[in-house]
């Protein structure tokens, strides 16, 4: 029983070494940003186009009403 427990703690920190050397790998490989920036811009459209102006024009007419 005890050489499982210790089965799992080696293989609970060789995967936690191999996802911080992924995270740390894919942070310097996009490190310019533009990938962010990007992302962030596409966001920001989509919200615009599926979430801000279908609610507007759902209830603006409403409102505009006496």
């Amino acid at each position: 029983m005890v050489k499982a427990g210790w089965l799992l703690a080696l293989v609970a920190v060789v995967t936690a070494g191999f996802s911080l050397w992924a995270l740390l790998r894919t942070a310097l490989n996009q490190r310019t940003g533009t990938s962010l920036n990007q992302a962030r811009e596409h966001w920001q459209q989509a919200l615009l186009e599926r979430g801000i102006r279908p609610y507007l024009r759902r209830h603006l007419p409403e409102a505009l009403t006496p």
